[in-house]
């Protein structure tokens, strides 16, 4: 679907809505000059949903996990939070590919409520601790959990990193405060 295309009336209200305009595999991404297709050998990504609770109701997150090729171990979970009317398509996309590489890292982004292909009013926050709840029980039902998994199977401590921009950096900070 062509967002410019005025004939066309898109739902951009909800999760459903959006992930229906999205393209499937996400927004077209520029070429980076960083990485080459040698970097990127045997990398794979995992896309997945998962519910969180805000203001008493179900709420569905988009995630993706960036792992290193099978057989490679992390040497520590980045957990990627977006700014404020972004999504985890674009930008932080570019930024987990390129941190999975310089830091063998495995990177998560997840859209936050109201965002990208997540579900909520396009970029309605009702409440600050409403949001910010949402975003630590998606750290709960899946970073941590994650992060389990390595450790068992590395039989030794992986740490658990946060980038944050913009408004995601603020939702970070406050997170660590508590």
């Amino acid at each position: 679907m062509n967002l410019c295309d005025r004939r066309v009336k898109p739902d951009l209200s909800t999760g459903v809505g959006r992930r229906q305009v999205f393209e499937k595999d996400g927004h077209p991404h520029p070429e980076e000059p960083l990485l080459n297709e040698e970097d990127e050998r045997g990398c794979w990504e995992k896309t997945g949903m998962v519910t969180v609770q805000q203001n008493g109701q179900d709420v569905e997150l988009w995630y993706r996990i960036y792992h290193l090729p099978e057989g490679e171990d992390p040497t520590c979970i980045i957990v990627g939070y977006h700014g404020y009317s972004d999504h985890s398509d674009f930008l932080m996309h570019n930024h987990a590919r390129v941190l999975r590489h310089t830091n063998r890292a495995t990177v998560i982004l997840f859209d936050q409520p109201a965002s990208g292909k997540s579900d909520g009013l396009w970029w309605y926050i009702p409440s600050w601790e409403a949001h910010l709840q949402a975003t630590e029980q998606f750290i709960d039902k899946v970073a941590k959990p994650l992060q389990k998994d390595f450790e068992d199977r590395v039989e030794m401590k992986v740490p658990m990193f946060a980038l944050g921009v913009s408004l995601g950096g603020s939702l970070v900070c406050h997170s660590a405060m508590r």
